[in-house]
């Protein structure tokens, strides 16, 4: 209690006063009660206050009521609204009259109602932020564009004013890997060097990048005193900062972001309210970045069904034109065959030869991508001349360009190596692949293969092929998609061109397995380039050749490979497979090659038939009934004999010659076979002659080829020789039932 006169003097004060205000009585006798002001207080509730005592009439009502300073001055950076010198006090002021009935005193009492004020803005604080988190949970609910919620919810946000928040917040939401923020949302005015400069904030940078990697929740009480605010702005005020974790199932997708005035309050209650705001908002997130991941997933899972569907068709239409063929002029031949003249019969059998070699080339693309996409593709890095092997090509798919009536033409930039090393059986399936494509979508004009020499600062070599082509070109659009498989730039494409959408995908696949990459420019309706770059490795001392020297090398070249023609064997030969037509057909080439044949028509006859005899080579297919020739080579193996084994299969992945080598082959070839590649690979292993009768020595050579190769598409079986013609016959009447059976156990889901 104290008492002032009329001038406004104290007169009295006692002793609960001097222990509440911290002021001696020497202090306060004969000073002004302006002591106890606070500048917290508007002026106007001192004016009200005043009018009212002066009129004899008693005041009351709170107030902040200013304590004797402990300290001569607040500490710079200190919390001017945490100033223990101030605290909320109840004022009542009576008038005292004498007995003349003139005022001649006032009397004060002052209580201390700080603890009744911080419990009623609890209750305030609670009771606002109960509703403004029921609002935002029904906003997060609704069926609105997440960015939609988020604003509507900030605003909700901002409107709990015992947060002492600038109106300005936002949200950033981390990207998958974890590595940064993303701004997302805001609200409130920001400048354009904020919105420029804060599109993307560092995991660890500032307070949101160091928010983001403790989950922790961050009171910034100024932001020009506070070390970890490391970025400022043009125009930037004084203001204090709430950083709240967004986590959603155990981690942090986000940040929230909030500015307050100076030294926002640290209540453990405030806190988890914002807490709770941030995990509502964080858990709405998710689960949007869960829908939409849905969304794609199931738009990627149509378009692949769409594209599988796409394929099939294509697929069932590419194979059935050729079966068409074949079946359509076998049954000719069967008919008709003993009136028709000799040339119309080689033109048909020149069909059903052409059509088989197409459904060749469609099964051994798939085979192709299987292997490259289950990861199972063997690379082979030999030496090859890289002229000979373009010009190779190219005479085949002359054949092709002169149909057309367009030119195709091979021009070299600038030298290049003699001999390199790479696998040339891949290098060469994409250069066909890619001059293949280049022909059927031109019409006029003609397709040219540049190719040029490159080496890098860093002693790198690259070999690159230019396919330039006049055609149609492709739409900018679909210059990535036609790299996937069973895509083409236009599903009509198929309809008038052909193909089934697999080439450029293989081909861009091998052309990475081979190190290299495969790219493509385009201009609709003026053509297209595909550019395909090959590191390569230079044997020691490999010259270079220029374009006029190509050829004669490609010719000098050629001259050491062509023994096969005139090879004939001398041995006896045990040939063991349950496919009929592949045993007519090995063991006729064979025995016109000089070698006497036997036959077995599973593992179990070839293994009794090799202990009871002595053959030179053992011809063993892998895939049998009874007894497969794994087993059939491995008990051959433990019982002693030694005779050479070459696996004949048409399994041609990754690991499948190892597993032939393993059982105890000595050698591998994939079917079908190729007439030149079973002489070479039989003559390898067993002695053969020369037309001249003298003996040869034979190389290895394509027994050691990768399975796929692309020459397998190019067969040479003598389809104008009677008994060749009768077994292709054979085979194709066989064909349509087994086709059929096929059909009946896919329908039935029967696959043991």
């Amino acid at each position: 209690m104290l008492v002032t006169n009329t001038h406004g003097e104290i007169v009295y004060v006692n002793t609960q006063l001097i222990e509440l205000t911290g002021f001696g009585e020497d202090e306060l006798i004969g000073r002004h009660p302006n002591v106890f002001r606070s500048e917290q207080n508007p002026p106007e509730l001192y004016e009200q206050m005043l009018e009212t005592i002066r009129t004899g009439v008693q005041w009351q009502g709170r107030l902040i009521t200013r304590r004797k300073a402990k300290l001569p001055m607040r500490l710079a950076g200190g919390d001017p609204k945490s100033d223990p010198s101030e605290f909320w006090s109840y004022l009542t002021i009576t008038p005292i009259a004498g007995q003349d009935g003139q005022i001649r005193y006032f009397a004060g009492v002052i209580r201390d109602i700080s603890r009744k004020v911080e419990m009623e803005n609890r209750y305030d604080f609670e009771r606002s932020e109960a509703r403004v988190r029921a609002d935002i949970s029904m906003v997060l609910q609704n069926k609105d564009p997440i960015k939609e919620r988020l604003a509507k919810s900030l605003e909700l946000l901002m409107g709990l004013k015992e947060l002492d928040v600038q109106n300005k917040c936002g949200i950033f939401v981390s990207n998958e890997e974890r590595t940064h923020l993303d701004m997302f949302v805001l609200h409130g005015e920001y400048t354009d060097e904020f919105i420029e400069r804060e599109q993307r904030i560092p995991y660890g940078n500032c307070l949101c990048g160091r928010v983001a990697i403790s989950g922790e929740v961050i009171v910034s009480d100024d932001c020009f005193c506070d070390p970890r605010h490391e970025n400022t702005f043009q125009g930037m005020t004084n203001h204090g900062h709430y950083i709240i974790p967004l986590r959603a199932f155990g981690e942090t997708i986000g940040v929230l972001f909030m500015y307050t005035d100076p030294y926002p309050s640290h209540d453990d209650h405030r806190l988890n309210t914002l807490r709770s705001v941030g995990d509502s908002i964080a858990l709405a997130i998710a689960n949007d970045q869960i829908k939409q991941r849905l969304i794609r997933a199931t738009e990627a899972a149509n378009t692949a069904s769409r594209a599988k569907s796409e394929f099939l068709a294509n697929m069932s239409h590419e194979i059935r034109t050729p079966l068409n063929g074949i079946l359509g002029f076998t049954d000719m031949l069967c008919r008709d065959g003993d009136s028709i003249s000799d040339e119309e019969r080689r033109e048909w059998l020149e069909v059903i030869h052409a059509s088989g070699k197409h459904l060749l080339q469609l099964i051994n693309n798939i085979l192709d991508l299987s292997k490259v996409e289950a990861d199972q593709l063997e690379i082979e890095r030999t030496e090859c001349v890289p002229m000979e092997m373009l010009s190779d090509v190219a005479s085949v798919m002359r054949v092709q360009a002169d149909q057309k009536s367009i030119d195709l033409n091979i021009e070299y930039a600038n030298a290049i190596p003699r001999t390199i090393e790479t696998d040339p059986t891949r290098l060469r399936q994409v250069l066909t692949n890619l001059i293949g494509n280049a022909l059927k979508f031109t019409d006029r004009g003609g397709v040219t293969i540049k190719t040029r020499f490159e080496r890098t600062d860093d002693g790198q070599a690259s070999l690159i092929f230019d396919v330039i082509d006049t055609g149609t070109g492709i739409p900018e659009d679909k210059l990535e998609t036609i790299f996937n498989p069973f895509s083409q730039a236009d599903t009509s494409i198929t309809r008038k061109f052909g193909g089934t959408g697999l080439g450029l995908a293989i081909s861009r696949r091998l052309a990475a397995a081979l190190g290299g990459t495969l790219e493509v420019s385009s201009t609709l309706g003026k053509g297209s380039t595909f550019t395909l770059t090959i590191p390569v490795n230079m044997p020691d001392g490999a010259e270079l050749v220029d374009g006029l020297q190509a050829e004669a090398v490609r010719k000098a070249h050629r001259k050491t490979n062509d023994s096969s023609n005139s090879v004939k064997l001398n041995g006896h030969i045990l040939l063991v497979d349950d496919g009929q037509t592949n045993r007519q057909l090995i063991e006729l080439l064979l025995r016109r090659a000089g070698a006497e044949v036997t036959t077995a028509d599973n593992g179990h006859r070839g293994y009794t038939l090799a202990t009871q005899n002595d053959y030179d080579l053992i011809l063993m297919d892998m895939q049998m009934p009874i007894m497969d020739g794994y087993t059939a080579a491995e008990h051959i193996r433990n019982h002693g004999i030694s005779t050479p084994i070459i696996a004949l299969t048409a399994s041609a992945m990754k690991g499948d010659r190892e597993r032939c080598l393993e059982a105890g082959c000595n050698d591998y070839l994939t079917k079908p076979v190729d007439i030149n590649e079973l002489l070479s690979a039989v003559a390898k292993w067993i002695s053969y002659l020369d037309e001249s009768g003298g003996p040869l020595v034979c190389e290895e050579q394509s027994a050691q080829q990768p399975a796929g190769e692309v020459s397998a598409l190019i067969s040479s079986l003598p389809t104008d020789d009677p008994e060749f013609r009768e077994i292709i016959i054979e085979y194709v009447e066989n064909l349509t039932n087994q086709l059929e059976e096929m059909e009946r156990t896919c329908a039935a889901q029967d696959f043991e």
